[in-house]
């Protein structure tokens, strides 16, 4: 048998692997990514957020698949807004095209499922299930939540499920493409119609009540927490299941040890955070976006690894931290009486530090790893409340030299 070589294996490739190969082959690096597209078929959200980080990344393809900006409705807590706007997309055909832009890049990909990568010591090798074998010199490990379980967990948040069914809507009952997110009773839910006869509902439960046991009793289910909400239910009465219910885990997770020498998790395999609305995609692209000058630094300035490492895991570390806080404000919102054991546990998880301090105090500089033309770097950065990583440069300019200049005004 004889291996495919190239300089970095990327193990998945949705949004989060996807941006991180497309990075390093901008590098110059020969990247293999290794994934299939996801399963079940669903129908997501994203933020204008990620619209602008494809965008930036070149993924016209991608771009191409996503819906108009939908209005998203929201009863929170009995409280009903709509201030935002999410794109729909079709997660399978979002992936596909993700695939199509990576390889007009110059990346290589394999649509196949990894069965093994072993470090050998000098390089890693990939075997997957059809029975090739590839090879590289550094390994990403990017297959989100289904990623191997061979790094301990840092920090876990209460045990969550989501479950997910795709509904059939008759042509007579089908409305303007649309989205709402809404609490309930057990947790909280997110529908879509995409305006042309289906729709999508997705349920987070506590992973101890989730859950429905036979997937026959999905519907019924999803119909007692909808009716919950009157008038304002989005799902037309005569829509039925196109398929079975499906479930994954979403618990939130930080991994301990996130990246080595040879290897990094990404995206939701690095951490996965409770998404809310619209916000899941994002979440993974956060650590995404920071790993090619990473990953550059340990192959090309291996006596600045430490560096690098710590600059990823503190960022992963404080991206996790930020992300739940704001979930448990969302949670903390809910104030039913008695508060369900869902919000209950979630109203107090991380800790009670605010999401962001308002307002902001500059605390003063100092040296701190940033990424700087590829690579980890130490430069003098300002420190703030809000930001103790450090700020580097605001709409391009030096944040030291903007701090300096109003001291002296």
């Amino acid at each position: 048998m004889t291996d495919t070589r190239c300089d970095i294996v990327g193990l998945g490739t949705g949004p989060a692997g996807s941006a991180a190969a497309r990075g390093l082959a901008s590098l110059g690096y020969a990247v293999l990514c290794l994934g299939q597209i996801r399963s079940p078929e669903t129908i997501e959200g994203i933020s204008e957020r990620v619209v602008k980080a494809l965008q930036h990344q070149g993924f016209t393809r991608a771009l191409c698949v996503l819906s108009e900006p939908i209005p998203r409705h929201v009863l929170w807590n009995g409280a009903a807004s709509a201030a935002n706007t999410e794109y729909l997309v079709d997660r399978q055909q979002f992936d596909a095209a993700l695939i199509e832009d990576l390889q007009q890049h110059g990346v290589t990909v394999a649509q196949d499922w990894v069965s093994s990568a072993t470090d050998v010591g000098d390089a890693w090798q990939v075997t997957t299930q059809t029975g090739k074998r590839y090879s590289g010199q550094f390994l990403i490990e990017a297959r989100g939540r289904r990623a191997s379980s061979d790094a301990p967990c840092l920090r876990r948040g209460p045990e969550t499920v989501a479950m997910g069914v795709k509904w059939t809507i008759p042509s007579a009952e089908i409305r303007p493409a649309g989205v709402m997110a809404f609490s309930h009773s057990n947790g909280w839910g997110w529908v879509v119609q995409d305006g042309r006869g289906m729709a999508f509902t997705q349920l987070s439960m506590a992973a101890e009540r989730a859950a429905v046991k036979a997937s026959q009793d999905a519907e019924a289910f999803i119909r007692r927490m909808l009716s919950d909400l009157g008038t304002a239910n989005p799902l037309p009465g005569g829509a039925y299941p196109a398929e079975a219910a499906h479930y994954r885990g979403s618990t939130a997770l930080l991994h301990d040890a996130i990246g080595t020498r040879n290897k990094l998790r990404i995206g939701d395999a690095a951490m996965a955070v409770d998404p809310l609305s619209g916000n899941g995609i994002f979440q993974s692209l956060s650590s995404a976006m920071a790993a090619p000058a990473v990953i550059n630094t340990l192959l090309q300035r291996p006596q600045d690894s430490a560096m690098a490492l710590q600059f990823y895991q503190d960022r992963c570390e404080h991206l996790f931290e930020r992300f739940s806080r704001v979930g448990r404000d969302f949670y903390q919102q809910i104030d039913a009486d008695p508060v369900s054991d869902f919000f209950e546990q979630r109203r107090n998880w991380p800790d009670q530090q605010p999401s962001h301090v308002q307002p902001d105090r500059v605390l003063g500089t100092a040296e701190r790893p940033v990424i700087n033309d590829g690579f980890i770097e130490r430069k003098t950065v300002v420190i703030t409340a809000d930001q103790p990583l450090g700020v580097w440069r605001v709409n391009g300019q030096d944040a030291v030299e903007l701090l300096q200049a109003k001291q002296r005004d």
